[in-house]
């Protein structure tokens, strides 16, 4: 980088070039494009998500519909089933990640029915499960699409992380991707999803971008430091014209 130069690239070269291919891929699917001017900012509060007054399995049923109508696909049928004694953490502090998905699984069964699963202790940690179930419906979301995402099906979860940002939930995608719990024995840490956090912030700032919002819009309910890479990713986004190209197939 030149001395009096621009801002220093957010992400390696490869890892930028990536996610830009990998939005471009989101954006040549049919109504992708379209429907991402209609896509909210979803947030962490009582407006995307009222307070229930329920618990357990209907609890999960609640939140799921709410994510669904948020990201545009409350009429797509599927069954949401709670996993049989699978947490999302097991003693000790590892993550279970359940058949390559962040606490969660989405599969069409042998009668053709769009299946997700969730671990039943995310019901008392919303956030996380919000952040699963938008991540599994954007499997949903990606088997419709006519063609694999960039590097094949090898990268087939990380190009979903980006789905569930396109649809809407880049802050719960970032927020939830490390997990620090404390308990009265100790704690535990771990990583959900495939993403790293960085990935996540430069994705949300393109949906920002892509969306005509800033980054006020969303750096308040991000972690602190998660608030202030987002600024950076999007200086960097606007001083290079990263999303010039992506815009054209949204503009066009």
């Amino acid at each position: 980088m030149a001395l009096f130069g621009g801002p220093r690239a957010f992400l390696t070269p490869e890892a930028e070039t990536w996610q830009l291919d990998c939005w471009d891929w989101h954006l040549r699917q049919a109504g992708v494009a379209e429907q991402l001017a209609y896509t909210p900012l979803v947030l962490p509060n009582q407006e995307f998500f009222p307070a229930l007054g329920v618990s357990g399995h209907e609890r999960a049923q609640a939140i799921f519909q709410a994510v669904k109508s948020h990201a545009g696909l409350a009429d797509w049928p599927v069954r949401l089933v709670a996993q049989n004694d699978m947490p999302a953490f097991l003693d000790g502090g590892a993550f279970v990640q359940h058949e390559g998905s962040c606490a969660g699984t989405f599969r069409i069964d042998e009668t053709g029915e769009a299946v997700i699963t969730y671990a039943p202790d995310l019901v008392d940690n919303p956030a996380g499960l919000i952040a699963t179930l938008a991540h599994e419906l954007g499997h949903y979301l990606n088997e419709t699409f006519d063609s694999d995402p960039p590097g094949d099906l090898e990268l087939n979860e990380p190009a979903t992380d980006i789905t569930s940002i396109i649809l809407g939930y880049g802050i719960f995608s970032a927020n939830h991707c490390l997990v620090h719990e404390s308990f009265d024995s100790g704690y535990r840490v771990g990583k959900v999803g495939y993403l790293t956090e960085e990935e996540r912030i430069f994705s949300l700032a393109i949906f920002l971008e892509m969306t005509g919002r800033s980054t006020e819009d969303a750096a308040p309910y991000l972690k602190k430091y998660l608030g202030k890479q987002l600024k950076k990713a999007m200086t960097y986004l606007r001083s290079e014209g990263v999303v010039n190209s992506l815009r054209e197939q949204v503009d066009g």
